[in-house]
């Protein structure tokens, strides 16, 4: 490392390290190069009973899981709603940034991500009452596959007694455990009649909603109707299924509360989930699509004016800071294989005292290029002492 390219100074008054901050990774839509898109890996089982009764036949399951997924990418991608609570609010609606990728098991051959188990104990999830077994972890020890890297989805089936009586209503719910969820009763509602009220509302379209709450939780997400959910602009409320008197001719839409629309997602949520998804030492972190290890030159970031970056970022391209601009990093940056960080003569990058700079897959980053005119050269400024990791050359002129 040729330190005598780097000009050190002084630490600033007030700085700390800015890296695990929620805030620090609330999407700004001007600059997504620092929220990429991220893709969750996801694979579905689907608990039939010994004989395959029970459950989703195979091909209507391989439809469903299909449609479901599409649905809910739909939901993240395109279809975020403005938050209902508080009455009158002025939050930001922003892209939540993120995906589900149907994942195979590359260990086992022409497999799809989509499982079927024929299993009498182990088919069924009992969500209230004496039996009650929503919590426990058996199919998840004994099913999930590829566990802890991508997260297993369990289509569960109501007990075949318990349907037999009429008082009992098969109502779909979900829990999420560590990286597996449970989803219990889709099948019961995909089979109730259908007619022009409820076609999507006990279909896919509406599961989607399921899905994507016990996937936040996945993500570090708490129940929002809270008073400590982490997240200022989720106010506490009475969490109300739906419109009725009141208190309930207010209901929220936020997709971690209970109700009928679960179509909102607030800045300090999507913040929350961006802020586990770039931490190095996160669960969730390991369920992403490693995507940003090789170099894409079209997805070049170009700094054309100040920018702090209080957040971890991983880069798909190469950097560049133009002339006038100044960038500073305090966080962690990940530069793809081959890449660099080209500072132009009129440029300026500054490295905080958390700054670190390296490739995330262990491979080799070419290095910093300071470009210079004859009269100026571009600059490396530090506050501390930056950490360098996999750079193949020095800073170089």
């Amino acid at each position: 490392m040729d330190s005598s390219q780097i000009e050190m100074v002084e630490n600033p008054e007030n700085s700390h390290p800015p890296c695990n901050q929620w805030k620090n990774y609330v999407p700004d839509t001007s600059k997504l190069y620092k929220t990429p898109m991220r893709y969750l890996k996801v694979n579905f089982h689907i608990m039939q009973r010994a004989d395959g009764s029970g459950n989703f036949d195979e091909e209507a399951a391989i439809n469903y899981v299909n449609m479901l997924l599409w649905i809910s990418n739909l939901t993240l991608e395109s279809k975020n709603q403005k938050m209902n609570l508080p009455v009158g609010n002025n939050t930001e609606v922003l892209p939540p940034r993120y995906q589900y990728v149907l994942t195979p098991d590359p260990s086992i051959p022409n497999d799809d991500g989509i499982y079927f188990h024929q299993d009498e104990e182990l088919y069924f999830m009992v969500s209230r009452g004496r039996d009650k077994d929503i919590f426990k972890k058996d199919v998840i020890h004994k099913y999930a596959i590829q566990k802890d890297e991508v997260i297993n989805i369990f289509f569960m089936a109501h007990h075949a007694d318990s349907l037999k009586a009429e008082s009992y209503h098969g109502t779909d719910i979900g829990v999420a455990l560590g990286t597996s969820v449970k989803l219990l009763g889709l099948k019961t509602n995909y089979d109730k009649p259908i007619d022009d009220t409820n076609t999507v509302f006990y279909r896919e379209w509406f599961m989607q909603g399921l899905l994507n709450h016990e996937i936040g939780h996945v993500l570090g997400l708490s129940h929002s109707w809270i008073k400590h959910d982490r997240c200022p602009d989720t106010p506490p409320h009475t969490n109300c299924w739906n419109y009725s008197a009141p208190p309930c001719n207010h209901v929220s839409n936020n997709v971690m509360d209970y109700n009928v629309y679960r179509s909102a997602w607030s800045p300090c949520q999507i913040g929350i989930v961006h802020n586990n998804l770039s931490n190095k030492d996160s669960r969730q972190r390991k369920l992403l699509v490693k995507n940003w290890c090789d170099l894409d030159p079209n997805k070049t970031v170009k700094i054309r004016t100040d920018e702090i970056w209080d957040s971890s970022v991983d880069l798909f391209g190469n950097l560049i800071v133009e002339n006038d601009a100044t960038l500073t990093i305090n966080c962690r940056v990940s530069i793809p294989k081959g890449g660099k960080i080209i500072i132009k003569p009129r440029g300026k990058l500054i490295l905080g005292k958390t700054c670190l700079l390296e490739n995330d897959c262990d491979d080799e980053w070419e290095g910093i290029l300071l470009q210079a005119s004859s009269k100026e050269k571009g600059k490396v400024i530090s506050y501390g002492t930056p950490i360098f990791k996999n750079m193949k050359h020095s800073i170089q002129k």
